[in-house]
């Protein structure tokens, strides 16, 4: 599900300061819900390992996991209705 490169990022030296400094500029705030913020969220991968201040968010575990359910959620309901409408 996730690329090498991908999961060589998340666990490296670079993304732990990354995600750090996304939790310090919303003063461990998260983002989605007001409560205390403990990871970083992708908003894009456009830049991954590049990441500008406004591709990622300050989010606790709880938001995250929801925000990364509902992603999975839609990004499925898209394939599904692009296999439908390929099938017509």
């Amino acid at each position: 599900m996730f690329s090498r490169k991908y999961l060589d990022y998340i666990y490296s030296v670079e993304w732990r300061r990354r995600s750090v400094r996304t939790l310090k500029l919303a003063n461990y705030v998260c983002q989605k819900c007001g409560g205390r913020a403990t990871q970083a969220h992708h908003l894009n991968y456009k830049r991954l390992g590049h990441e500008l201040d406004s591709d990622l968010m300050a989010v606790c575990k709880s938001c995250h996991e929801s925000i990364t359910w509902w992603s999975r959620f839609w990004r499925s309901i898209r394939k599904w209705l692009a296999k439908l409408a390929h099938a017509r």
